[in-house]
This record gives structure tokens, sequence and C-alpha cells, in this order.
């Protein structure tokens, strides 16, 4: 029984079942079948792969991706959706519905997750992402012990300019910052507003992140000192970097110390955190704790 995935199969599929899309929960299901393909192709999906799919819908990308021959981890919240799933595609040996959030608390993947994730050494996301759940998702799999090598996602358009922006950019931010360093990021294509079922009011992109080489200094560390940056974005480096290793033990430098530091690191005291390279603060994080 194949999955349904035009607009017309998804509204019979729901009405049929007493269903209908929540907004609450970012509902919109794509329905145009070629972007679904596409988005599999991206992934170079092949036999053997395990992928993990968050908010499956009616299972139309979820039968994609097993039709390649990968073992999908598929995680549902909805009770309604996630019985459309296993009705259509339950016998699929290689499916695991999760009928849970994928997310623990804003941060991090799920327990229920992890568990279904142990012991798999290699593993990439395919998923049309709800869109409140798409930066925590990206920050949690890009901070995860075991980060996937690949992901491609749809997502708002919004939030794919973020991840591509850099440095002096109007839509750089903490994500961004996450995103050079984590990943190599492709914008695979564009997706219009008319491509979802019901139509949301932004347009969306696929884009496929790929991971990049580990980092000498652990990222998660970066990442948490240049948050604590992005707090006095508008503020020189010179006066915002001694509070910001404060948290690690690191905190009692003298203005002379940080100026010495950054320069080492090759930034200037005047620089900003949204116009400085993300390899020049991870340079700076690790000097000042003795990575560097």
């Amino acid at each position: 029984m194949r999955a349904p995935d035009s607009r017309e199969a998804i509204s019979k599929t729901l009405s049929e079942r007493g269903l209908s899309p929540l907004h609450r929960r970012g509902q919109n299901f794509l329905v145009r079948p070629g972007v679904l393909d596409r988005a599999v192709e991206a992934a170079e999906v092949v036999a053997g792969d395990v992928v993990l799919e968050v908010g499956p819908g009616c299972g139309g990308l979820t039968e994609r991706l097993l039709l390649a021959g990968a073992r999908v981890i598929a995680v549902e919240i909805d009770v309604g959706l996630a019985d459309v799933v296993a009705e259509f595609l339950g016998a699929e040996s290689r499916l695991s519905l999760l009928r849970t959030d994928v997310m623990e608390k804003k941060s991090a993947l799920s327990a229920e997750v992890d568990a279904a994730l142990e012991g798999v050494p290699r593993w990439k996301v395919c998923s049309n992402l709800p869109y409140q759940v798409s930066s925590p998702f990206l920050s949690a799999c890009a901070l995860h012990p075991r980060p996937p090598e690949r992901l491609v996602v749809t997502l708002q358009n919004e939030v794919g300019r973020v991840l591509r922006a850099g440095p002096g950019d109007a839509d750089y931010s903490p994500l961004s910052f996450l995103a050079r360093l984590a990943w190599g990021v492709t914008r695979v294509e564009s997706v219009p507003a008319a491509a979802f079922w019901p139509r949301p009011q932004v347009d969306s992109a696929v884009m496929r992140l790929d991971r990049a080489p580990s980092r000498t200094v652990p990222l998660g560390e970066t990442v948490a000192f240049a948050r604590r940056l992005f707090q006095g974005r508008r503020k020189a480096l010179r006066n915002t970097v001694a509070k910001a290793l404060s948290p690690v033990g690191e905190g009692d430098f003298s203005p002379v110390d940080v100026d010495g530091l950054l320069d080492r690191a090759g930034l200037s005291a005047d620089d900003r955190i949204d116009a400085a390279a993300p390899e020049a603060i991870e340079r700076l994080y690790g000097l000042a704790v003795g990575r560097g």
C-alpha cells in the first residue's frame, strides 16, 4: 500500500480518519513528490544507511527512504499521524516508528531517539522539519556525541539564510556560527509555499549539511563560549571576552591579557562577535583554556 504524498491523497487520508493538520505542531505537508525524490537523492541514501526522519507526516518521504534501502527511524509526536504511518508502512521491518518528541528540553535529542541510535556508528538525517523545531534540532544534531554525517532537511527560507550567513551578514546568529564550524552547507533547491498543504505563509528550502572534520577544541565548548559573546554582540570583544570565559573558570583576565589573546587569535580588540570569523573565535577560546 503506497503512502499518500499528494494534496488530494493526504487530505483524503486524514479526513477518513477524523484528522486534520495542526498548526500548533507546524503540520504543513509537502505535497510535491518530486521534492521528496530529490531530497533522498541529495542525501545519497544507499542500502544499509540509518536515517533519522522527524515528523514523517503520512509517510511519503519515509517510503522513499525505505525504497532506497535505508533503515529509517521515524519520530512522530502526533498520535494520529503515527497511526497513519504505521497503517501504510508498519509492515516494513526496516522502519522504527517512535511516538515521541524528538527533542528533550529544546537542547538535546530525546532519550528515545538516542536509544534508537545506540550502537549506530554512522547515520543521516532526511526530513521535512516542522518549523518550530528546526533550529534546536539542528543544534542538537551538531553537538551530538556522534553527529550525523549528513543532513538533508526542508525548512523555512529564513533558517536556510541563517545557516549560510557569514560574519557581518544581517542574518548572522549563533546558529550561523555553529553551522560554519559543524558543516559544509549547500542549498539544494527552493520550495515555494504552494508546495505545502496547508499552505504556510513563507517559502522553504531544501538544505544539505555535510559534517565537517572534528575540531581541535570540542565544538560544544566553543559554541557555548560564542553564545555568551553573542549576548553582547554590539560590544567590542575587548569588553566581552573575560565575562564569557568566567563560566569555565577562565575569567581572571586583565584588559592587557584579553588584548594579547585577541591578537594571538588574529582578532582586533575592537572586533565584535558578529563580524569575527568563527575559526578565529575557536582559536581564541582554545588559547584561553590552554588548548591553542
